[in-house]
């Protein structure tokens, strides 16, 4: 069961507000990838990036950007759930443990 509602169950899809899609900044990614390693190591990532959906894979494989927006359901929800799904057994502990990880003082130049 997805942690986070699909696009169909929201008011107005969630990626669509107004004619705009929902984005995060790349900062996101890059604590993602950041949080996986730490956690799981190298052997770990390459699991997670071997499990993402073909929407979220090409932008975890390629560079990725600080200052760049990109799509929320392929770069944070889809990728959270893969991580809750192969990490912590589909449960929502994945999720919570990223937001610490993220806590004061990692976006100061540190990820």
């Amino acid at each position: 069961m997805p942690l986070w509602p699909s696009i169909e169950q929201t008011i107005k899809p969630a990626e669509v507000i107004k004619g705009r899609t929902m984005q995060v900044k790349g900062t996101s990614l890059i604590a993602t990838e950041k949080f996986i390693r730490h956690q799981f190591g190298s052997d770990g990532y390459q699991r997670f990036l071997g499990a993402l959906p073909p929407g979220s894979k090409p932008l975890f494989s390629s560079t990725v950007l600080s200052p760049n927006w990109y799509p929320i359901e392929d770069a944070f929800y889809r990728p959270m759930q893969t991580a809750c799904d192969l990490f912590y057994g589909g449960k929502s502990k994945g999720a919570r443990g990223h937001g610490p990880f993220l806590g004061p003082g990692r976006f100061q130049g540190r990820l």
